[in-house]
């Protein structure tokens, strides 16, 4: 049970990372010059961030709770 719960973060993380991620490269791509300002901002950036951790915390599982 427990291994299946990590999995299934796992898989939610990537799909929040990449969704977000694929939605800022869109944003970035329509304003280049303003890299910084559209990349680090804007809710597509807090779901690839929470992803990412979410993915981290996940593969770390072991080490954290163990």
């Amino acid at each position: 049970m427990q291994k299946t719960a990590q999995w299934a973060f796992l898989g939610l993380g990537f799909l929040m990372a990449g969704s977000g991620a694929a939605v800022k490269f869109w944003e970035v791509l329509q304003s280049p010059g303003l890299f910084q300002f559209v990349f680090f901002s804007g809710s597509a950036y807090i779901l690839m961030i929470c992803g990412l951790t979410l993915m981290i915390i996940a593969l770390g599982h072991e080490l954290l709770f163990a």
